[in-house]
């Protein structure tokens, strides 16, 4: 499984991996999932990265000056595809209304992700 992680501050990068890492490790009835992460910090690199269809996206709204959603309302992303990680809860009816599958708010609920995680897996037929 091909995971597009979208977060500019490299430290919550890194945890937000680890939780993948852990996620995967025993998705529901799944048990082990390998997946193959890649982390964009930089907004100018994330039309090219999701060109490369990923089965799934890890969106951070707030990119520095940049906003994320932006992508979203431009239909330049899958929105059916990504979950929303962010502190930011002003835009979750919005993003919902775009379609997003998910929005999971900072700090992050490690299982409630792993719940949309295996929801998504579920529901996309990702695994045989």
């Amino acid at each position: 499984m091909d995971i597009l992680l979208i977060e500019d501050e490299p430290p919550a990068a890194r945890r937000l991996r680890k939780i993948l890492d852990r996620s995967f490790e025993n998705l529901g009835e799944w048990g082990n999932v390998p997946v193959n992460v890649t982390w964009i910090g930089d907004p100018e690199s994330v039309p090219a990265a999701a060109a490369e269809k990923p089965d799934l996206i890890l969106l951070d709204l707030n990119l520095g000056s940049f906003h994320s959603l932006e992508w979203l309302r431009e239909k330049k992303l899958p929105a059916d595809r990504v979950i929303i990680i962010s502190a930011d809860t002003r835009y979750c009816d919005e993003a919902f209304s775009l379609g997003v599958f998910a929005y999971v708010f900072k700090p992050i609920d490690e299982a409630l992700l792993k719940q949309h995680l295996e929801r998504f897996v579920k529901t996309r037929n990702l695994i045989a």
